[in-house]
């Protein structure tokens, strides 16, 4: 694999203007020698000390969408490649692009090239990829599959916003009520123990939780740190499949999560239709994924099983679980030869219901965490002014 780092450079252009950016290189010789060549001089070269990160979802649908543009104007696929290479600043994605261009030098085809360890693209994705090579229709195939990304993608981040929106609000409470622990607590703290008088206890705790925060906040801080660069940079696929697991078990959230599975299942059904691949070769890409959950796998499977025995997909499709509409829909899909049609229609219905649950969640988590920050606070506060309140004991 090619090692390459993170440059910036500035320098002057043909016409003598300056200019400057950055740029992906094996070595500073090496990029000096590629900007010399498109003309640039006086060129001056510093590294950028960047740890390589996993490309994200939505950058891979930038290159898909560049290679099907690239494509469909009449651009060889390796000099396409080489184009998206050379403007690529993802120093993964860059080396998984490099991989594939000379895996295509070697005189192998698109996707087997794409079937690396570092595969960024889904199964169901490859094998359109390989479908589109067959018929000769890849630029159309990348375009479809772009448009289901870009589907995907935003109910993606409608999702992870209704799972990460409580988390920065409560981390927000938590700061502030970290703040009134180090910067108010203790001024009463020391008002009240001049008066030699017994306090209540949530005001001890109150006292004691202060005290334990102010006297062991450095410890505290590097605790925190030390858990946050473990999780980052060691532990973080593994917590990151904890976690899914854990919101999967969370009634809400999961009925989410697996809303949003289902809408892919149907919507890339309907892309490997239109490409006529054959049901029973659809579901085995399925159950072969590796992000599918198995409540989803155990369904495929018995609808695999349902078609291996001859009977009709819509027979082997449970109703209590998708819908008897949808089992309706996948009937007259059959009878009338429009399959792939009611497929993505079906997937339209799933992501309006999905859209729906996020809106009345989103609406539901505001009161519910205004609670929660309000009754945080409010519990220090009862605690700071209860003293006063047992009718002049102590003031």
């Amino acid at each position: 694999m090619h090692k390459l780092y993170e440059y910036r450079w500035k320098g002057l252009n043909q016409l003598n203007v300056k200019q400057k950016g950055k740029s992906l290189a094996q070595s500073d010789d090496d990029l000096e020698q590629k900007l010399t060549t498109k003309g640039y001089s006086h060129i001056h070269i510093n590294r950028n000390f960047v740890i390589p990160q996993k490309p994200k979802y939505d950058e891979i649908t930038q290159v898909i969408n560049q290679l099907s543009l690239l494509l469909n104007a009449g651009i060889p696929l390796k000099s396409s490649l080489n184009i998206i290479t050379n403007t690529c600043l993802n120093i993964k994605l860059t080396q998984w692009l490099l991989s594939i261009t000379a895996q295509l030098e070697k005189g192998f085809n698109l996707s087997h090239s794409l079937q690396t360890k570092e595969s960024y693209l889904s199964t169901q994705e490859i094998l359109l990829v390989k479908i589109g090579e067959k018929s000769g229709r890849l630029s159309t195939i990348l375009e479809q599959i772009v448009l289901s990304r870009l589907k995907s993608e935003g109910l993606r981040k409608k999702v992870n916003k209704i799972v990460f929106y409580p988390v920065i609000i409560l981390s927000i409470s938590i700061i502030l009520s970290l703040l009134l622990m180090i910067f108010i607590v203790p001024q009463f703290a020391e008002l009240y123990t001049s008066k030699d008088k017994e306090l209540p206890l949530l005001t001890e705790i109150v006292f004691n939780l202060s005290s334990f925060i102010i006297e062991n906040y450095a410890c505290l801080i590097f605790t925190f740190l030390a858990v946050f660069i473990i999780y980052k940079f060691l532990l973080k696929k593994k917590t990151e499949k904890l976690k899914h697991k854990l919101f999967t078990y969370i009634p809400i959230f999961g009925q989410i999560i697996h809303t949003q599975k289902i809408v892919f299942f149907f919507n890339y059904f309907s892309l490997m239709l239109d490409a006529n691949l054959k049901l029973e070769n659809i579901l085995h890409t399925f159950l072969n994924a590796s992000h599918n959950d198995p409540f989803l796998n155990r369904e495929i499977s018995i609808m695999l099983s349902s078609i291996q025995k001859g009977y009709y997909l819509h027979q082997g499709i449970n109703g209590h679980i998708f819908g008897e509409d949808v089992v309706q829909m996948i009937y007259i899909g059959e009878k009338s030869g429009k399959l792939s049609s009611m497929m993505n229609k079906i997937s339209q219905i799933y992501q309006e219901r999905l859209e729906y649950k996020i809106d009345i969640l989103s609406q539901l988590l505001e009161p519910i965490i205004m609670l929660v920050i309000g009754s945080i606070v409010s519990i220090i506060i009862i605690a700071l002014y209860l003293p006063i309140f047992e009718l002049g004991s102590i003031i």
